[in-house]
């Protein structure tokens, strides 16, 4: 295991909420996957969630396929609706996605999105854009089955705040919720349906756990890695 130090708590694990950076590094980067990554080493866009991704002639309509056999951390399939739904929740008035929201609208209008099959899914963008790739690496994918009954409801806003059930979280990403001390310390582990893997083809992430340590004071953050109770 490795811990991490936070400067402040992340306030949820709903990532449509996040408003601040512990929140983001833990809601979005860590348990959750993009339908695209980028890749800092070669400075290139690359296939995540999405095998591929293409423009058609018209400049706005994107089809995107899905790789095959993707799962959540609960082991439902990763299908074009969950993306779907994904589109549908940010945009929704009730769940009150300001940030990621605005992020995800062009010229003040959102993209459309609709499935042709499980794995096959169109967007319709209100416009050209100069890269649709600064939308595809914004929209991390939720799942619908463990979502749904909250959105009709219009209580996404309510899903999976920092004491909700560690079990009723399912994420796409290299990491789940095992426990969230409020203010204090959130545990991680491995999502063990996890779909990346390195170039030697083993399974990431390499961590068993990741503990999220709250250290707002920098002189109790050095003290604690120089005693070793701190790794990063």
């Amino acid at each position: 295991s490795v811990t991490y130090k936070l400067t402040s708590p992340p306030t949820t694990f709903n990532y449509l909420l996040a408003g601040d950076e512990p929140t983001v590094i833990t809601s979005f980067f860590l348990l959750n996957s993009r339908l695209i990554d980028f890749d800092h080493r070669t400075q290139k866009y690359t296939p995540a969630l999405a095998e591929t991704w293409k423009t058609a002639d018209d400049g706005v309509t994107i089809d995107i396929k899905l790789q095959n056999g993707l799962k959540f951390s609960d082991g439902s399939e990763i299908t074009s609706d969950d993306v779907v739904f994904t589109l549908r929740a940010i945009y929704d008035e009730r769940t009150h996605s300001v940030e990621w929201k605005d992020s995800m609208l062009i010229g003040g209008k959102p993209i459309v999105g609709s499935a042709t099959d499980k794995l096959n899914l169109k967007l319709v963008l209100p416009e050209k854009v100069a890269a649709v790739e600064n939308y595809l690496v914004n929209l991390a994918v939720l799942p619908h089955q463990a979502l749904k009954t909250d959105f009709e409801a219009g209580k996404l806003a309510e899903s999976w705040k920092i004491n909700a059930d560690a079990k009723s979280i399912v994420t796409s990403g290299p990491f789940m919720v095992e426990s969230a001390s409020a203010g204090e310390r959130v545990t991680l582990v491995r999502n063990p349906y996890f779909w990346k893997k390195d170039r030697a083809g083993t399974q990431l992430p390499y961590l068993d756990k990741l503990l999220l340590e709250v250290i707002p004071d920098a002189n109790n953050a050095t003290a604690e890695l120089n005693q070793n109770t701190l790794d990063i």
